[in-house]
């Protein structure tokens, strides 16, 4: 049959036509659409989404960055308090336990004796040992070890003070210019709970470890002063 000459016999072969001619519309609609064949709008899509994943990547750098620097923080007033005001302490209690543990025994014996021995005794210290002089020195070691102590607690609170600057930085920074999102109750949590376990850490170390450790004794102290004086003396 020749196709040109076709035409329809019925009213449900030209229903059929007709739809047949929608469909080819639809079709040739669907093919030219330039949202369905790509087209610039699909590739702006692309270049947004490649755009907010690269701001999600600056976000995770400050967000990083804050939390880093919020931990060193917290680690610098740690240490800034606990060694100013518990190991300087201890470490001068236990030099002064070894010098009282060796002179104990002299300065009780000296308390018994009674005025002329006390006498006696002074007179024959001052032979061996400049008491002018001495304290002189000892005023001057003092005066030098507090001037030193000073200047490395004002060295630690600077770098203290240094640090809670760059915080300072970063977060003014990031709301000046980037403007990222910062969770901000996550990082303090995180370090907070950080700094406790640290806190924890650190009085079972010091309790178990270093206050137990067994340095050299009174008695070995005492020993190496008694051979150099019968050695020399």
């Amino acid at each position: 049959m020749n196709k040109s000459n076709y035409r329809p016999t019925s009213k449900t072969e030209s229903s059929l036509d007709f739809k047949k001619v929608h469909l080819l519309d639809d079709y040739r609609f669907i093919i030219n659409d330039p949202i369905i064949n790509g087209s610039p709008k699909i590739k702006t899509n692309e270049i947004s989404t490649q755009t907010d994943f690269s701001f999600d990547y600056t976000e995770l750098i400050f967000n990083k960055l804050i939390m880093f620097m919020l931990h060193l923080f917290l680690i610098t007033m740690f240490e800034l308090v606990f060694f100013f005001n518990y190991v300087t302490k201890f470490e001068d209690s236990g030099i002064n336990g070894v010098f009282d543990s060796l002179t104990g025994s002299i300065i009780s014996s000296c308390s018994n004796l009674n005025k002329n021995e006390k006498t006696i005794v002074d007179d024959i210290f001052k032979m061996f040992v400049n008491t002018t002089q001495t304290n002189q020195k000892a005023q001057n070691s003092y005066n030098s070890r507090m001037l030193v102590n000073n200047n490395l607690m004002i060295k630690a609170i600077t770098y203290f003070i240094v640090v809670f600057g760059i915080n300072i930085m970063l977060i003014c920074g990031n709301k000046c210019t980037v403007n990222k999102r910062i969770n901000y109750k996550e990082i303090i949590i995180d370090n907070l709970i950080m700094i406790t376990l640290l806190g924890i850490y650190e009085y079972i170390f010091f309790s178990n470890i270093v206050f137990k450790y067994l340095t050299i004794s009174t008695d070995e102290i005492f020993q190496n002063f008694q051979n150099k004086f019968i050695g020399n003396c």
